[in-house]
């Protein structure tokens, strides 16, 4: 199985947009290039580990912590791990980015919580037009 990708061996120095010499595109190529070839493998027959199924039930969730518990040694394979992750991903990327929640004290009528916006300013420009100033 190759190894995955890693985002931090693409060069620093920037390139055009739309450059295919652009080590970001690089990167996104080689890990779906990664990503693909990684699910539509089974593991080999000499893998130790758990065998799973999707989606996954809360049954082998609990099994894969036993696991880990009892065998430390013995890694999830790169199928699964990849196949989770991009599950994880997946749901993430459904998920809403603004949750409304209720608050129950007095006074309040609106509580935002903004997540890490790493630093992209008009992410933190469009939350202040729609939800307003703190």
């Amino acid at each position: 199985m190759a190894p995955v990708p890693n985002a931090f061996d693409a060069a620093s120095a920037p390139a055009p947009p739309g450059d295919p010499a652009d080590p970001r595109a690089v990167w996104q190529a080689q890990a779906l290039k990664w990503e693909l070839d990684t699910l539509g493998a089974e593991p080999e027959a000499a893998y130790a580990g758990p065998r799973l199924t999707f989606p996954l039930t809360p049954a082998q969730v609990e099994l894969l912590g036993l696991h880990f518990a009892r065998h430390p040694e013995t890694p999830l394979h790169d199928i699964y791990l990849c196949k989770i992750l991009t599950e994880a991903r997946d749901l993430f990327a459904r998920a809403p980015r603004v949750q409304p929640l209720q608050c129950r004290a007095q006074g309040h009528q609106k509580l935002v919580i903004a997540g890490d916006l790493h630093g992209h300013l008009p992410d933190l420009l469009t939350i202040f037009a729609e939800y307003g100033l703190p």
